[in-house]
Order: structure tokens, then C-alpha cells, then sequence
């Protein structure tokens, strides 16, 4: 895997991966897809650059993954986080610090999230 894991927007479902070396420092939070992990999608990268979507996982910020065993408990803190990450930061234009791009390939970046100068995962 190269320096991030991106999506190209034209050309590439949400599913789909695509590495790349680029150096994104933020975009728009297109999906949240948990309660620690979200979409960004950008074409900051240059005047000419295509749109490009790319997953960040919030640094530091645990929640349970969902599955058919899942305790009730487990259930609803994921729940509450995807409802808080939704209405803090859901269409809404962030910036990312302290990248870092995951060992194992087509994971999410983990980096520092913010909206302004308000760190999003303090709120977790």
C-alpha cells in the first residue's frame, strides 16, 4: 500500500479501492460508517484534481463492531456513537492531522479529525 488508500468519486464505487500516494489534509464527511470510522471526500489536491474519497478511522476512539452476537449493550454505544458522529460532523468540512496510513491493506487511515480547531473524537 502506498502513502493513503483513496476512492476516486468518478470512477470508483464506495466499496471499491484504490492506492495512491497523495497527501489530503481534509475534505467534505460524506458517510459515517460507524461510530469511529468516516468518508471524506476531496478534490483539494490540486486545482485540476478529480474527486477523490478516502476512510478515516478517528484516532483512539473504540467502538464495538456490530455483528450477529453482539450484546445489547455493545448494540447501543455503537448506535449512540454513529448518532454523535452524524450530527457533529456529517456534511460538514473537516481537516485531518497526524496521518497514518494502516498496515494492513484497504484499511481506513487513523488520524486526528477535526472540525475548526474542535477535536471530533474528544466528543467520543
Amino acid at each position: 500500500m502506498s502513502c493513503y488508500s483513496i476512492k476516486t468519486a468518478e470512477h470508483i464505487p464506495y466499496g471499491s479501492s484504490v492506492s495512491e500516494s497523495i497527501n489530503a489534509t481534509g475534505g467534505k464527511v460524506v458517510k459515517i460508517c460507524n461510530g469511529n470510522t468516516i468518508l471524506i471526500e476531496t478534490n483539494s489536491l490540486s486545482s485540476d484534481s478529480p474527486v477523490y474519497r478516502f476512510y478515516v478511522k478517528l484516532r483512539g476512539v473504540d467502538i464495538p463492531s456490530i455483528g450477529i452476537e453482539s450484546s445489547e449493550h455493545d448494540k447501543e454505544i455503537a448506535y449512540k456513537s454513529y448518532c454523535v458522529l452524524s450530527a457533529t460532523i456529517l456534511g460538514k468540512t473537516v481537516s485531518i492531522r497526524n496521518v497514518e496510513a494502516s498496515t494492513i491493506d484497504n484499511d481506513p487511515l487513523i488520524a486526528d479529525v477535526f472540525l475548526e480547531s474542535y477535536a471530533v473524537q474528544k466528543e467520543k
